[in-house]
């Protein structure tokens, strides 16, 4: 009886030591990992370049510069899934896209911010060609920002 009491007591011991090392185990809880159904914050889009109802001259370079950002919540960051930049002639009337000078798509997929900086030269056409830079931004969660920027060239 007393070998049999004894195996108890250490099979105990041995229990109680093994949950308390497990308590103090860094659980892997998903406080610090992205969550899609916790994302309340669409991606955000700032454009620096060009600026707004800007003029250009045929064959002058045109600098597209900006940053996209994704926040998951406050101080949190986000997932971006896509982007998209695209640089067209468009009617002036009702934006209705004429042709396309430039359309990329950077790999930003898992990312939480991306610059892009790009440059064209529209060389000739009809004094003034109507330009729309418009930057697509998506997050994981669906969110979906876009920002334009309306410029002439002459």
């Amino acid at each position: 009886m007393k070998f049999s009491l004894r195996n108890i007591t250490i099979i105990s011991c041995l229990a109680l030591v093994g949950n308390l090392f497990q308590s103090c185990k860094q659980t892997n809880n998903d406080k610090y990992f992205y969550n899609a159904g916790r994302d309340t914050i669409a991606p955000k889009i700032a454009t620096s370049v060009p600026l707004q109802n800007s003029t250009f001259n045929f064959g002058q370079d045109i600098h597209m510069v900006g940053v996209v950002t994704d926040l998951e919540s406050t101080n949190k960051g986000g997932k971006l899934k896509s982007l998209v930049l695209d640089f067209s002639e468009i009617n002036n009337t009702d934006h209705t896209v004429l042709k396309t000078f430039l359309n990329r798509t950077p790999d930003v997929d898992g990312k939480e911010g991306y610059t892009f900086n790009e440059k064209w030269a529209v060389v000739s056409g009809t004094s003034p060609t109507f330009c729309r830079f418009m930057v697509t931004a998506t997050d994981y969660a669906g969110k979906v920002t876009k920002d334009s920027v309306f410029f002439s060239i002459n």
